[in-house]
């Protein structure tokens, strides 16, 4: 530690000098003047002795009261340490006193936990064995469900399998059964349509047979598929545009056709499609396959013709005004509907109205029987009006006739023969009674009418 004299740099032997003091400097230029600096010296020396030793004194002072103040703070520090080490001490005590007080209460809890651990652990360990035995019981329980549960489902997979098994039998018998139906349908259809043939003088006989056969349902399999067939048909029409895809599908086969034949020339000098695809003879149909379907087309066209020119003809007047009445209901149709639509309610009114027909047959017989009694009732009753006018006529014309040959003075044979055959008679008798029979007959006939149209 550095001192204040260490400071002031004070020796015995050395001027007193003072740190900031600036450095003596002499004069070597005059040289100084011996009698005045002589008593100069020892004033300065005097002075400068006498403040040495005043600051020698100040600077033991100064020591001296540092020295003072150092042990007095010394002494304060000491004190200060002794009580803070006292209070340190105090507080450590206390805190070893609270710290065993926690202790001793944590180990007091401790030991409650520890018992209440242990009890708890007892009562989970009572519980977790009464739990196992539950679980093991119940365990039990569910093998012996499982295994029932299996044994039931086992047997329940046997009969499933057995079920199906029968049903894939009865399904496959179902199938052998339609086939056979259907190969059955289509063979009588054409068995019948060849009997007729043979049988009938007509030659639309077989035709006639095949359709009444379609169109009444004998054969349900047939006509499913022949309505099915017709339907199919008419939707294609209506809704496809059938030249439009030939035609499409032509151009696009031609072009691809093309393209690779010229492709291979380019690239190989030899084209594709005439060397590697062209079969090396072309389909054909033979003569055979052609001749029966010509022959069939041939006979049907001419029966048609044939069957046509009987209706013209009026070979049977009954046929004729059939014909008569279904191609006006057709033309009449025609005003209305489209020929799609009408060819679709015509279909539809073919396959359903021979059935309809067929179940009511008994119905439909009687209501046509009392038409037909009716119709021929009426026909009678104008054929005697017809005739009793035609009577009067007659006898009109021959009088006629008579008076006009008479006048001409020509005979005319029979007109004179109502006049022999009545000589002996009263005209105005016979005029009465004809006019009473017309009269009775008109009534009857007027009659007639009226039960007709009370019916």
């Amino acid at each position: 530690m550095a001192t204040i004299r260490d400071e002031i740099h004070i020796s015995e032997n050395s001027p007193l000098t003072m740190p900031n003091d600036p450095p003596a400097t002499t004069n070597l230029g005059a040289p100084a003047a011996v009698g005045s600096s002589t008593s100069a010296d020892a004033q300065y020396n005097a002075e400068y002795n006498q403040a040495k030793r005043d600051a020698n004194a100040a600077v033991n002072n100064a020591e001296a009261a540092v020295s003072d103040t150092a042990n007095a703070a010394q002494a304060k520090a000491t004190q200060a340490k002794d009580q803070a080490a006292a209070q340190a001490n105090q507080v450590a005590g206390q805190a070893k006193d609270a710290a065993n007080q926690t202790a001793d209460v944590t180990a007091q809890k401790v030991g409650q936990a520890q018992e209440k651990v242990s009890q708890v652990a007892g009562q989970a360990q009572q519980a977790a064995g009464e739990a196992a035995n539950t679980v093991e019981a119940y365990a039990s329980k569910a093998h012996a469900q499982v295994q029932g549960y299996a044994s039931v489902a086992q047997e329940k997979a046997a009969q499933a399998a057995e079920i199906a098994r029968q049903q894939a039998a009865y399904a496959q018998q179902r199938v052998a059964d339609g086939a056979a139906v259907v190969q059955n349908d289509f063979a009588g259809i054409t068995r019948n349509a060849q009997q007729a043939d043979q049988q009938a003088s007509t030659p639309l006989a077989k035709y006639n047979s095949f359709v009444y056969d379609l169109c009444s349902w004998n054969y349900p399999t047939a006509s499913a598929f022949f309505l099915t067939l017709g339907l199919s048909g008419l939707v294609l029409i209506k809704f496809v545009n059938i030249p439009k895809l030939v035609f499409r599908g032509a151009w696009i086969l031609f072009l691809i056709s093309a393209i690779i034949e010229y492709a291979g020339k380019i690239l190989t000098g030899t084209g594709f499609v005439s060397t590697y695809v062209k079969p090396r003879t072309f389909v054909t149909i033979p003569r055979e396959q052609l001749d029966p379907v010509f022959d069939e087309c041939h006979a049907l066209t001419n029966s048609i013709l044939s069957e046509f020119q009987r209706l013209v003809f009026a070979e049977n007047v009954a046929h004729t005004l059939v014909a008569f009445t279904f191609s006006f209901i057709f033309y009449q149709l025609f005003k209305i509907v489209s020929l799609w639509t009408l060819s679709l309610l015509t279909l539809i009114a073919a396959f359903s109205i021979p059935p309809f027909y067929a179940r009511n047959k008994t119905q439909i017989d009687a209501q046509l029987n009392r038409l037909n009694a009716i119709g021929s009732k009426y026909t009678q009753q104008a054929q005697q009006v017809v005739g009793d006018y035609s009577h009067v006529a007659a006898e009109k014309a021959r009088g006629v006739a008579s008076v006009v040959g008479e006048k001409v003075g020509v005979q005319i044979p029979g007109a004179n023969a109502p006049k022999q055959a009545d000589v002996s008679a009263k005209p105005g008798v016979a005029a009465t009674e004809t006019t009473k029979v017309q009269a009775e007959r008109r009534e009857g006939a007027v009659e007639g009418v009226r039960e007709a149209l009370r019916a």
